[in-house]
């Protein structure tokens, strides 16, 4: 896994509502950390056990700040 990839896996760990399952969950259906936040949300609410509380939280840019 290189730097930039370590990154993104840290931001979706940071963020509030995904744990751990919903993290490998999302990193299957997109096959990387980075294409999790470059999916469109409505994709990413469709993923089994994720749901929109989840994705909206995708996008706080203090999850970015704190990585």
């Amino acid at each position: 896994m290189d730097s930039k990839e370590t990154f993104y896996v840290i931001c979706l760990t940071l963020s509030p509502n995904i744990g751990d399952i919903k993290c490998k969950k999302l990193i299957t259906a997109c096959g990387s950390a980075e294409a999790v936040f470059k999916e469109k949300k409505h994709l990413l609410a469709k993923i089994q056990g994720v749901g929109s509380v989840a994705v909206e939280s995708l996008n706080l840019n203090s999850v970015f700040k704190r990585a």
